[in-house]
């Protein structure tokens, strides 16, 4: 979405700027991101990291406007406490919230969707499961692959998600600056329509769901319907998954994508535990059932696409992603991992592993596991 606005914004252009003579507002660089509207950003969510007010030429450098340009999307994305479509947002950066559905902004959104295309990588092969070897860092072939040729960046060691030359230096500069973005709430009103799964779950994963004898059984007593199914909700009405859900999910994933890599659904089910208490939409300090953030997932596989952070609170993409980072930390470095050094890379970092010392996650996730393995 960032990459695709810039390049009808500015086309790219740093120094870009443009002068509205009716609202008599000038925007200014890649995103063409207004003075005003970055202060008023700044002040939104109290962004020390850039200052603008008193320096609005700072808006001219790559980094600064694409960080307020990303923020001013989140902002739209959650417009007057309610979830927005992707239209939506588009539109209302065009032309403002109040043009968000106004004839004048349509042909922007059909152009938008045109642009958008030729950013998203189409030589994905779908394969049994997913690879754990990285990818080279070399450009691929483009006659044998049937794309634009691609790159491979890399942040701290690892690779990244395959990047088109034309504009790989601009990706890396949001992927660079994803950790900063400020944090938005995932809690959803209890009336909105993210509390039921068909609202976050694929037609083929949800058929999957519904094969489980286990899982009909559950949902044809609680009165579910096809279409309709609500999440359980806890104490504080946040949309979760009943043990028994999770159990299914996880073997669904692990059963389509990871069945050669002995990943055990029962771990992955005691680390959701851990790390989410089985909420959907995760915690203040981590996205998702799995705690997965956007960066992470960004570099790992991808037969689950994502397209924005919120992605990650979709129950199967969240265990995907759970279940590839577990895959990736079992091999990190290059070297076999056990078990215990995974469970602590996974919750605390493979920087913080200690080896020697007692390791109180361990612990906890013993005795969690043991609870879901009793209920086999």
């Amino acid at each position: 979405m960032i990459c695709t606005i810039a390049e009808l914004e500015s086309n790219r252009q740093p120094l870009a700027e443009q002068h509205d003579k009716k609202s008599k507002v000038t925007t200014v660089g890649i995103m063409q991101i207004s003075p005003a509207t970055a202060e008023s950003m700044a002040k939104e969510y109290q962004i020390s990291l850039y200052k603008i007010e008193g320096d609005p030429d700072i808006l001219y450098r790559p980094f600064v406007n694409v960080y307020f340009g990303a923020t001013y999307l989140k902002w739209l994305s959650n417009f007057e406490n309610k979830v927005r479509t992707e239209e939506f947002m588009v539109r209302a950066y065009k032309g403002g919230t109040k043009k968000a559905t106004h004839k004048s902004t349509l042909p922007y959104w059909k152009r938008y969707i045109s642009v958008k295309e030729t950013f998203t990588p189409r030589c994905r092969k779908h394969s049994n499961g997913p690879t754990t070897q990285s990818p080279t860092s070399t450009a691929l072939d483009s006659s044998n692959s049937g794309c634009s040729p691609l790159i491979y960046l890399r942040s701290g060691g690892h690779y990244l998600y395959p990047l088109r030359t034309s504009f790989s230096a601009y990706l890396f500069c949001i992927s660079i600056l994803l950790p900063y973005m400020p944090v938005f709430l995932y809690r959803r009103a209890a009336d909105d329509a993210c509390l039921y799964w068909d609202s976050r779950v694929s037609p083929e994963d949800m058929r999957e769901m519904w094969n489980n004898p286990e899982i009909c059984n559950e949902w044809n007593k609680s009165n579910q319907k096809r279409g309709k199914v609500l999440f359980t909700l806890d104490s504080e009405k946040n949309p979760c998954l009943s043990r028994l859900e999770l159990k299914a999910v996880a073997e669904i994933i692990v059963n389509n994508y990871f069945s050669t890599m002995g990943i055990k659904p029962t771990v992955l089910c005691a680390l959701a535990e851990m790390v989410s208490m089985r909420n959907v939409d995760g915690t203040e300090e981590r996205t998702g059932l799995m705690g997965i953030d956007y960066s992470t997932a960004f570099r790992l596989y991808t037969d689950y696409p994502i397209d924005y952070e919120e992605d990650l609170t979709k129950p199967f993409v969240s265990m995907y992603f759970g279940a590839a980072y577990f895959a990736w930390l079992s091999m990190y470095e290059g070297s076999e991992r056990d078990l215990q050094f995974v469970i602590q890379a996974y919750i605390s970092g493979p920087e913080n592993v200690n080896p020697e010392g007692m390791c109180p996650e361990w612990a906890k996730f013993e005795q969690t596991l043991a609870g879901f393995e009793f209920r086999e």
